[in-house]
Parts: structure tokens; C-alpha cells; sequence
């Protein structure tokens, strides 16, 4: 026997509810799944805290990665740059015209 619910969720004959999907380009996202992205992307940042709290309080440097550079932070507040972003060639004029259908992405 099948339950229904008058709701938009699915319930199948094995009970697993599946929620509708939400198309976002070509690829259909699932409304749970984006939840619990947003909760592991939470659980990530509240660790990375805890994780850099911890290290400042035994005395440990920290390794990190800004602007494309990887830094190691030092307990006295002194940084070491242990790698330099590399340097962005040039775009050719070729690369650079745009043409009818293509898409641009772009960093706000």
C-alpha cells in the first residue's frame, strides 16, 4: 500500500521520500541536498575555527592559503610566504572577443 501526502514529496512503496528537484543550469539540485551542503559547509567554517583557536593557544604556527599565496602564520604574529601565486599571463586578443551563445563568469 502506498501513502500519499498532499504535499510536493514522493513517497514509494519502500517509504523513502524523495523531494522534488530544483534545475539550476543543467544539473537538477535537490532541496535536501542543498541543505545539507549549507550544513556541511557550516560544520567546516565551525571547525576551521576551533582548529585555528586551538593551534594559537598550544603555540603552533598555521598554514593557509590568501589571494592565491600559502602563508604559514607564526604564534608571534610574523608570516612567512611558503608560496607566491603565480602571475596571470595576459589574455591573447583571439581568447578575449566574445562571440553569440558564449557565457561570461565573472567574480562580483
Amino acid at each position: 500500500m502506498l501513502k500519499r501526502n498532499t504535499t510536493s514529496k514522493k513517497v514509494t512503496s519502500k517509504g523513502i521520500v524523495k523531494s522534488p528537484a530544483v534545475h539550476k543550469g543543467d544539473k537538477p539540485v535537490f532541496k535536501s541536498d542543498a541543505r545539507q551542503t549549507e550544513r556541511l559547509v557550516k560544520a567546516g567554517r565551525d571547525g576551521a575555527i576551533q582548529a585555528i583557536r586551538a593551534s594559537r593557544a598550544l603555540g603552533l604556527p598555521i598554514t593557509y592559503l590568501q589571494n592565491g599565496s600559502l602563508y604559514k602564520e607564526f604564534p608571534d604574529g610574523t608570516k612567512e610566504i611558503l608560496k607566491k601565486a603565480p602571475i596571470k599571463k595576459s589574455i591573447s586578443k583571439k581568447a578575449s572577443q566574445l562571440k553569440k551563445g558564449m557565457i561570461l563568469y565573472a567574480k562580483g
